[in-house]
């Protein structure tokens, strides 16, 4: 029988919500004319710390998928059912639903770019599958670090690719700012880091000590603080037209997955949800375990459909920063957050609910 892990759903309950959370502030932290303002504030202090959602959840994959004994074949029908199916399916269910927007605001769709799109991260989200596609379909291979005997290689090759990432994204921003650096068949390689760290962090003890608290406490303030800084002062240049550097595309160095100071808060947030005391406690509170198990039971689901809930409310009920028909970026900020969540629960619960649609999610 599997093991329930209450802080696994702690972890991806949270991961859901700042992942969700990212697509909620950036329309407003984005734009530069909402620049320095009261909201402009709460959404870039809440965007920095949503950013480590996205890597939560792959860390939490490794914890929960490496050390398992299974073979080749049993490990590929089950990547093929957690996340190849729900891949292709969102990836032709993105792609209609946004080409029939397109018709029915009369707008021009890339149809080409159904295909171009192939070996650039596929679309929009569906990035993560891509990721978690490629590692999880090697994780023969992974396992065999697992072993007691390659405890310290596994080390050494976690880290080695944790700092190359970091690097590769540094450099990304100083130098390789031209055209698609990280494309669909090598973004994975960037991630693996993160992955393998999750099973290391299973073989750490259960619970962590006052000075490991107190250490990662310290570690991730750090992390977050220098994701605050920079990310401001990167803003700055660039809304003042000083300098672009450590910002492309809309999204500055900070603001990254893979940046060195989310690593830091990821790393030592997921320590500190995955083995402290206090997450542990939360279980024995039936009021707040049961909406955190629920949300937990659903993420996929979430995480799956929101885009397309937000973008619908975006190109048809002009539920966007600067509508006329909104009060304020305050306002929107509430209002779109309200009507994501009401619709988006709703619907992926349902999803849940029935067998098909529930196969399509990878459950």
């Amino acid at each position: 029988m599997k093991k329930y892990i209450f802080q696994a759903d702690v972890v991806r309950c949270l991961a859901i919500l700042f992942a969700i959370g990212v697509h909620l502030v950036t329309p407003i932290t984005a734009r530069p004319d909402f620049f320095g303002g009261k909201i402009w504030w709460l959404t870039f202090l809440l965007n920095c710390l949503f950013r480590i959602g996205v890597p939560f959840f792959v860390i939490l994959s490794g914890y929960l998928t490496l050390g398992k004994e299974t073979t080749i074949k049993q490990n590929f029908e089950k990547v093929k059912k957690r996340i190849l199916i729900p891949l292709v399916s969102f990836y032709i269910i993105f792609n209609l639903v946004y080409m029939l927007m397109a018709n029915l605001r009369h707008e021009y769709f890339d149809y080409w770019g159904i295909f171009h799109n192939l070996s650039k991260n596929t679309h929009t989200t569906l990035y993560f599958l891509v990721v978690l596609l490629f590692i999880q379909l090697l994780n023969p291979l992974w396992n065999l670090l697992t072993n007691k005997e390659n405890k310290s290689l596994l080390k050494y090759i976690c880290n080695f690719f944790l700092i190359l990432a970091a690097v590769a994204y540094v450099f990304y921003y100083l130098s390789l700012r031209e055209g698609e650096v990280f494309s669909t068949f090598t973004l994975w390689i960037m991630w693996l880091g993160y992955y393998l760290y999750g099973y290391i962090v299973k073989n750490k003890e259960a619970l962590m000590t006052k000075k490991e608290t107190i250490f990662y406490l310290i570690m991730f303030m750090v992390g977050y603080v220098f994701t605050v800084g920079g990310g401001y002062i990167t803003l700055w240049l660039f809304h003042n037209n000083i300098n672009s550097l450590f910002y492309i595309g809309g999204q500055s160095y900070t603001d990254a997955y893979l940046s060195i100071s989310v690593m830091i808060m990821a790393i030592s947030g997921f320590n500190l949800l995955m083995r402290n005391n206090l997450t542990k406690k939360i279980e024995a509170f039936s009021y707040l375990k049961k909406p955190i198990v629920f949300m937990a039971g659903i993420s996929f689901a979430l995480y799956l459909t929101h885009l397309l809930i937000m973008d619908t409310f975006s190109k048809f009920f002009g539920i966007t920063p600067d509508s006329s028909t909104m009060p304020g970026i305050g306002g929107y900020l509430i209002i779109n957050t309200f009507l994501t969540f009401l619709f988006a629960i709703p619907i992926a619960f349902v999803i849940r609910k029935i067998p098909i649609l529930k196969k399509v999610v990878g459950e």
